[in-house]
């Protein structure tokens, strides 16, 4: 089909998915050539014939979010402290000033503390305010404001020092073309965690196609298309994910306590490469690692750091202190692929560097809190997995990526644990895509010293999540495979008191003085956006015990349920009185522009004949650029402008009862 009239068109349409939803194609987020300008996003556009169904109103970049449509965040929790988010996309490059306040309540009549920050290109417009003076364990609200709006009003709440009882949602691997991300949807909706505890996995670097695709109906695309490798590929991953509505929700109403894994940098990375690195053809190691952990901080609530070192401690008074590890990038050893290698075995092997082990070790013995919690991105119990390579040839030279390549180091960390009579250690992990329980005992590569009947020979417990998305077992191997694979799993792993291979979701941990338990809860798919969520089970331990036992149920919400922040996505007019339009433009890319080839995204939610205008204010040249009728979806045409002077410029974009005029300034 022929979309030129006057310039060449060029048009990527939307893919329509067998399921009732309509959903738009996902365009490019661009930035300037040379100032690293905002990346703007897509319209994902749903079935509207019911509109009482609230996942049918979701809107991936919402104009009545403009320019924050990102949403808020806030994470790091401090007994007197917190630290502010917001990403603007600005209507033209330059610093611009963000104003935020910080509220008892929802209506703001009651403003705790207030100010602004500079927000410009060197950070991608995204803002991270650290706030201290605050009252210990209350809840905040707090939003933005910048180029005359407000922000959506997001909730946080800092560190209690004398809670009886505290709760987190604990997740992972949240993988965008791998399907939809409900479980952030149903973690926003709960009103007494004190924080989201994220172990990892927050994107993916892949490139479109590679990983995860075509398991989620309308979830293919990816912005950019590419591997991720530069400064700007990264930061426009993070902005794809992050419009993601029910991540943004979640983010919205509660605190997060991040820690990055291997694929918010490359695959199976380690201090100096990765298994998806290659220099040769992506360039150094270390200036790819570098681009990646400063966008990190850059689209994450997280301490600042010069360094971008990000293992540190939370504390919550006397109930609890969590340790977030990182098994990354700080000190880890190359992996090995064989695991017959006896240099598996080697006593100085390390996982995590001297300095963060001594860091670590330290901290548990030095610790008067009754829970020591460890956010750990893979999973640090013994699995054995001999049975497995009948059915799966090579799967443990695959899991020497986990603790079980670094076996030296763990036994260090247990004798620490049994040297110091510590108890009451619990490791929270994710990167695997099941869900696990563990009693933590020691394994020499052939005993495991370990009593299944009472749970002695356990230093510990260890809680594994399952993934939001990414493929779990039985999309990599099928179902009949999978539940073949649990039971021998369990066969062999009697330390193992839970395993589910085949669900995805996250667990809530309860804390109180006596008693750790973690409560699964799993979404009847990923295929598509939902609204419900369902308990599977709930695995305790008692304090003193290092023993998991079953739970006759989840545990008791807290008696005191906070205010959720109101999310004006959900109302017909919303944020700023801004309604959604039938014709939106998203993007103009590159502004200025050097020469006469321009991009335009936009997005129509409705039917209708479609024409762009150029006029040049120098009147030097103007036209048509292009004519079509069209059907509601999302679009990106490239252009070339017609020839003209260096100068100011309009673009304007016409259908019935509708115009929007953007500005180009062409060099």
């Amino acid at each position: 089909m022929t979309l030129l009239l006057i310039s060449p068109v060029k048009l990527r349409r939307t893919r329509t998915p067998k399921n009732t939803l309509r959903i738009a194609t996902l365009f490019c987020l661009a930035f300037l050539f040379g100032i690293a300008a905002p990346a703007q996003t897509v319209l994902e556009l749903f079935d509207r014939n019911t509109p009482d169904q609230r996942v049918g109103e979701d809107l991936l970049a919402d104009p009545r979010l403009e320019p924050f449509y990102h949403g808020v965040a806030s994470g790091d929790p401090s007994p007197d402290g917190i630290i502010l988010w917001t990403r603007v996309t600005p209507e033209s490059a330059g610093p611009l000033v963000v104003s935020w306040e910080l509220s008892a309540d929802t209506a703001f009549s009651d403003l705790v503390q207030l100010g602004s920050v500079v927000a410009d290109s060197s950070s991608d417009y995204t803002v991270n305010v650290p706030l201290s003076g605050l009252a210990e364990g209350t809840t905040y609200y707090y939003r933005f404001r910048a180029l005359g709006k407000y922000s959506i009003i997001g909730r946080t709440r800092t560190a209690s020092q004398d809670a009886s009882q505290l709760r987190f949602a604990v997740v992972s691997c949240n993988n965008y073309p791998s399907g939809y991300f409900s479980s952030f949807g149903r973690i926003a909706e709960r009103n007494d965690l004190d924080a989201v505890i994220h172990l990892g996995d927050f994107i993916y670097e892949y490139a479109e196609g590679e990983y995860g695709t075509g398991t989620g109906e309308g979830r293919e695309m990816l912005e950019p298309e590419n591997e991720i490798l530069s400064l700007e590929d990264y930061r426009q991953r993070y902005a794809w994910y992050r419009l993601d509505p029910d991540l943004r929700r979640a983010m919205q109403q509660h605190p997060f306590i991040f820690v990055w894994d291997d694929h918010e940098s490359a695959n199976n990375s380690w201090t100096g490469g990765a298994q998806n690195h290659d220099p040769l053809t992506e360039g150094e190691w270390d200036d790819r690692r570098q681009r990646a952990a400063k966008v990190y901080f850059e689209w994450t609530p997280i301490r600042d750091d010069a360094d971008y070192s990000i293992y540190r401690t939370f504390t919550f008074g006397d109930l609890a202190e969590l340790r977030m590890l990182d098994t990354r990038l700080e000190g880890r050893e190359e992996q090995l692929t064989d695991h017959l290698d006896p240099q598996v075995w080697a006593p100085d092997r390390t996982l995590l560097g001297e300095p963060q082990l001594e860091w670590f070790t330290e901290g548990l013995t030095e610790s008067d809190a009754r829970w020591k919690l460890v956010g750990n991105q893979v999973v640090f119990s013994p699995m054995i997995l001999e049975n497995f390579e009948a059915i799966y040839p090579g799967v443990q030279n695959q899991y020497l990526d986990t603790w079980m390549g670094y076996p030296g180091e763990r036994t260090k960390i247990l004798d620490t644990l049994e040297q110091n009579n510590i108890n009451d250690v619990v490791f929270l992990t994710g990167d695997v895509h099941i869900s696990l329980a563990f009693d933590v005992p020691e394994w020499d590569g052939d005993s495991l010293y370990y009593d299944a009947t009472d749970g002695s020979g356990s230093r510990a417990v260890e809680f594994v999540c399952t993934s939001i998305s990414s493929d779990n077992f039985d999309e990599v191997v099928g179902l009949f495979l999978s539940n073949l694979v649990e039971g021998l799993f369990k066969g062999e792993n009697p330390h193992a008191a839970y395993n589910e291979f085949d669900r995805h979701g996250y667990f809530v941990l309860d804390l109180t003085d006596a008693r750790a338990q973690a409560d699964y809860f799993y979404v009847p798919t990923k295929l598509e956006q939902t609204l419900t969520e369902a308990f599977d089970q709930g695995w305790y331990t008692m304090t003193g015990e290092n023993h998991l036992r079953p739970a006759s149920g989840p545990a008791p919400p807290k008696p005191v349920q906070e205010i959720p922040a109101p999310d004006p996505t959900q109302d017909a007019t919303g944020l700023n009185g801004v309604t959604n339009p039938g014709l939106f433009v998203w993007n103009i890319w590159p502004n200025p522009v050097t020469g006469n080839r321009v991009n335009v995204a936009f997005t129509l939610n409705m039917a209708a004949p479609v024409s762009l205008y150029w006029t040049d204010l120098n009147k030097t040249s103007s036209g048509l650029l292009y004519q079509g009728s069209l059907s509601s979806g999302h679009y990106t045409l490239e252009l070339d402008l017609p020839a003209g002077a260096a100068g100011p410029g309009f673009l304007e974009f016409r259908m019935p009862g509708h115009t929007v005029l953007r500005k180009i300034v062409r060099f």
